[in-house]
């Protein structure tokens, strides 16, 4: 995740007028990755063997109630088999609408439509932007759900600093893009040189992710544990 990220970034920053298609080439990765990640939990309570995760959750008598506060809204989750397969649709879903919506944003750049940043009902970012941030909102609620279900069987492993790492990147990457073009829309991004404001945008949105999959990678190898448990009480809870 970290050399796609960064490798298509610096190349967005270095071919400015490619900069549109490189990063939906890396929007496409993060569907992947999502997926890896949850094929990775699996594999460790399993040893690639799904059957073994449904007899954990067999062994689970209490149905598995939803965090504050969706569980206002929505009842207990029986933990079963389909409690799996519902995790891995939940996942399944943005692999394959991530990539969807890549090929579509492309289509309408080519004809001039997309206009990246432009939140306009005759444009199709606003929509392309909407469609994508619920996907990826979805997957990770059922990543989520799966961690809390599991977490006892998953300590061992200690997923969570990868877990935080993918979520905080995908996540900052999608909405510091959103604040970004809001900025534009407001002229608080102005042209420089031959670089137009849109440009302007997407390349400071390119050094920041630089900078941000750096500490993506320190998080893989180290992570504080007091940091961690702060981590933890703040996106489970």
């Amino acid at each position: 995740m970290v050399p796609i990220y960064a490798i298509t970034s610096w190349l967005s920053l270095r071919f400015k007028d490619a900069a549109v298609y490189l990063d939906m080439f890396r929007d496409c990765y993060e569907g992947y990755v999502i997926y890896l990640f949850l094929a990775l939990m699996i594999a460790y309570l399993g040893n690639g063997n799904e059957y073994k995760v449904h007899d954990i959750l067999n062994a689970i008598d209490e149905p598995l109630a939803h965090p504050y506060p969706m569980n206002l809204v929505l009842d207990p989750i029986p933990l079963d088999a389909s409690f799996l397969r519902r995790c891995k649709f939940g996942v399944m879903q943005f692999v394959a609408i991530k990539p969807i919506m890549t090929l579509f944003a492309a289509f309408l750049e080519s004809q001039r439509l997309y206009e990246k940043g432009e939140f306009r009902f005759d444009r199709g970012y606003a929509y392309v932007s909407f469609v994508q941030n619920v996907s990826i909102s979805w997957a990770f609620y059922d990543l989520a759900l799966f961690y809390i279900a599991l977490k006892s069987s998953l300590k061992l492993f200690n997923p969570v600093p990868k877990f935080l790492a993918i979520k905080a990147v995908l996540f900052l990457s999608f909405w510091q893009g959103v604040l970004l073009a809001t900025l534009a829309q407001f002229d608080m991004i102005d042209q420089i040189g031959n670089w137009t404001v849109e440009k302007v945008s997407t390349g400071v949105q390119n050094w920041l992710i630089c900078f941000e999959v750096s500490l993506c990678a320190f998080t893989h190898i180290s992570l504080p544990t007091i940091l961690e448990k702060v981590l933890c009480i703040l996106v489970f809870c």
